[in-house]
């Protein structure tokens, strides 16, 4: 060690290039650590963002197969009752034919009509006339 003569300016600028040098070599190591942690926050950042890709594809996997089961039970639905109309539309237009040709039940006889209820053949002709 040297005792820097505070009036002897060549010795100065020697003390103020080893300071620089000591301050430049803390900031490349700390920037390296720097450069370290960020680096693992990326990797992190980066597999946190797969993972929410990855449940998003499933969400909407599920999403399309909801909506796909909802379109077959209404198809189904559709069908039944399509199916129970044309029923109910034969059998009113067996319980008009029955009534109309036999005149003599016209006011005993009774028809199950497709409200499930019996009904005189008099209401079943007025009705679905």
């Amino acid at each position: 060690m040297h005792m820097v003569n505070e009036l002897d300016f060549r010795v100065v600028p020697l003390a103020s290039d080893e300071l620089t040098r000591r301050t430049l070599n803390e900031l490349r190591r700390t920037i390296g650590a720097f450069n370290e942690k960020s680096s693992k926050q990326t990797e992190k950042m980066i597999f946190l963002t797969w993972g929410i890709f990855a449940l998003t594809v499933v969400m909407v996997i599920g999403l399309g197969i909801q909506v796909w089961f909802a379109l077959e039970q209404t198809n189904y639905t559709e069908i039944q009752s399509r199916s129970e109309r044309i029923n109910q539309t034969r059998a009113i237009q067996e319980a008009r034919t029955r009534c109309e040709q036999s005149p003599e039940l016209q006011n005993s006889g009774l028809y199950d009509v497709s409200t499930g209820k019996s009904a005189p053949c008099s209401q079943v002709l007025q009705t679905y006339k």
